[in-house]
Formats: structure tokens, C-alpha cells, sequence
């Protein structure tokens, strides 16, 4: 879900801040929270700041940011794994 989160934060136009979210929690490391797929995020995320117009090394930060927006977002739209299928159903045909 971590994954889906970062990216409905990816998606949205406007540039998450990072005073609006808390900075203390758990530490994840990339390994942990891509897999095999850290490139592929990597890629995302960079590619999210040059949009943004935000340097490299803003990356850990933002990532940080567009997960915690994601997570919210998340949060208020899914109940159960039903809501969260739903969800990924609703995004994909998008």
C-alpha cells in the first residue's frame, strides 16, 4: 500500500510540503519499501522533481512527503481490502 500511496501523491499537481507532515515515525529503507522495483521509483520520484523544479537532493524528503500525502489520501478512501481492490480498479482505468 506504501507503493499505491506514493504514487496517488505522484499523480496530484500540486507539491506536498514538508511542515505539513510528521517527521518522526519509522525509517524505511529503500530496499524495504521498493523491492525490486527501487529503480522504477527512483525514476518516479526524480522524474516528479524535475516537474516540480526541485533539486536532487530534495529526493529523500519528497519522497517522504509524497508517501505521507499518499497515506492520508489512502486512508480516507479505504475501510477494508475491498475499498482498497476497488481502488486500484478505479486508478487503473483512469
Amino acid at each position: 500500500m506504501a507503493r499505491f500511496a506514493i504514487c496517488l501523491s505522484i499523480k496530484e499537481k500540486s507539491i506536498p510540503h514538508s511542515e505539513e507532515y510528521d517527521k518522526d515515525g519509522s525509517v524505511l529503507e529503500p530496499a524495504i519499501l521498493f523491492g525490486e522495483y527501487e529503480q522504477l521509483y527512483l525514476g518516479l520520484m526524480r522524474n516528479r522533481l524535475k516537474h516540480d523544479g526541485l533539486a536532487e537532493t530534495e529526493l529523500n524528503e519528497m519522497t517522504r512527503c509524497h508517501l505521507n500525502r499518499g497515506v492520508i489520501a489512502l486512508s480516507a478512501r479505504i475501510d477494508d481490502l475491498g475499498d482498497f481492490y476497488d481502488l486500484v480498479v478505479e486508478e487503473r482505468n483512469v
